[in-house]
């Protein structure tokens, strides 16, 4: 089952890269999929959003002010974390956002990572790719999603709330009413949960 994934992962991926007409933007995301699709389309990372996750309430902030982090602001560790992995935060005061780096060792290599790929980030052509995950799960998150000031923004969802605007509901993939483990093998049609969505056709689609 594991070769006939990736013999399929590699004809789609060719596929995906010929479709691609898109090029130099910078995808923004609160999980790790963002770092799945520039892998998916054979691109370098223009984006610190890679191999990590931020909660709900702190991607919102985080986006609605992206200059403001990404320049104004140095990454920090926090060494009194819990978690298995480095936790890092951005901001001071009601403006602190919280990024765990889901697959790093150590927080310097984290920060290095960050730091390297926010040079790299076109503001010209930001997607934003957002999820019920972490917080997300309820319509206020939803509501506050859509008056994001961008164009070019989906939110993936575990239950279908296509009544809202900028939301995409993978099937199939619900845990306790949100998203669930997306970056696995639908087993009904063989390919990742997320690669229900269209993301070429969404990346190229470009306005500002």
């Amino acid at each position: 089952m594991k070769i006939i994934t990736h013999l399929r992962q590699l004809m789609l991926r060719k596929k995906l890269q010929e479709q691609l007409d898109n090029e130099n933007f910078t995808i923004i995301s609160s999980t790790c999929v963002g770092g799945k699709i520039y892998h998916d389309l054979g691109l370098r990372f223009t984006s610190p959003t890679i191999n990590l996750w931020i909660g709900a309430k702190d991607f919102i902030k985080f986006v609605k002010d992206l200059k403001y982090y990404l320049e104004d602001c140095e990454l920090s560790e926090v060494k009194d974390s819990n978690e298995e992995n480095p936790v890092g935060i951005l901001g001071e005061g009601n403006k602190k956002v919280t990024i765990h780096f889901t697959h790093y060792p150590n927080f310097k290599i984290a920060k290095e990572k960050w730091n390297l790929r926010k040079k790299r980030v076109n503001y010209d052509k930001i997607y934003i790719f957002f999820t019920d995950m972490n917080g997300g799960d309820n319509v206020d998150v939803v509501k506050e999603f859509n008056k994001l000031p961008y164009k070019n923004k989906i939110m993936f969802t575990g239950k279908d709330l296509s009544n809202y605007h900028n939301t995409f509901f993978i099937k199939r993939c619900c845990e306790n009413g949100h998203l669930g483990k997306w970056w696995t093998v639908d087993k009904k049609t063989g390919y990742y949960f997320y690669q229900q969505f269209d993301y070429v056709k969404f990346l190229n689609h470009i306005s500002k």
